[in-house]
């Protein structure tokens, strides 16, 4: 849709106006796996008359991303699960420590160049580990509370109180998260935000 202007003695104003001059639509917006079939094929026919290049070349970025994403995330799940293991008293990783790093793994495996990108992925798993941990240590705390003026101060409490407690910086080595026999042990607190 585009805009018209008229002018009027107090102002312009702008209506809209229906334009028969918008940008049609392609078939990568509208049938998107229509699209990569055909580019697929044209791909392997080697017709580059009709290949679509600058989404392919999206998508192929799209693809490196989504295995970088993978990869720190599961890194951020582990050291996630290794807070909790070590500051929610009686909590057990139930398996996602272990299936983070065979996910890891089986990524660093079928694609190595990953390796590269290993260190920068790792450092930048801590913030969103640490995040989420400290939500779920909140909203684990505040889950009985029925009355809502004192679930949303609590959890405000409680939130800052864990920000305090847990530590600033990544106390585990990738190393450490990596290896498949090794978990951190729990931390005895003298109190515990609750």
């Amino acid at each position: 849709m585009c805009f018209k202007s008229f002018g009027m003695s107090k102002g312009n104003f702008r209506y809209p106006v229906m334009s028969t001059s918008e940008p049609k639509r392609s078939l990568y917006d509208l049938d998107f796996y229509t699209w990569a079939r055909r580019q697929a094929a044209a791909l392997k026919r080697r017709d580059v008359e009709v290949i679509d290049w600058e989404n392919v070349t999206e998508e192929i970025e799209a693809l490196a991303r989504a295995d970088e994403r993978a990869l720190r995330d599961g890194y951020s799940t582990i050291i996630q699960n290794f807070l909790k293991l070590q500051y929610w008293e009686g909590w057990r990783p139930a398996g996602e420590v272990w299936k983070a790093r065979s996910e890891i793994e089986s990524l660093l495996r079928d694609s190595p160049g990953l390796e590269a990108e290993r260190r920068r992925l790792y450092r930048s798993a801590w913030r969103w580990a640490r995040e989420r941990a400290i939500r779920e240590l909140v909203q684990h705390a505040i889950a009985p509370i029925q009355d809502e003026e004192k679930w949303e101060r609590e959890g405000k409490r409680l939130r800052q109180a864990w920000s305090e407690l847990l530590p600033q910086k990544n106390p585990y080595t990738r190393r450490q998260v990596e290896d498949p026999d090794w978990l951190p042990a729990w931390i005895p607190l003298a109190e515990r935000p609750g």
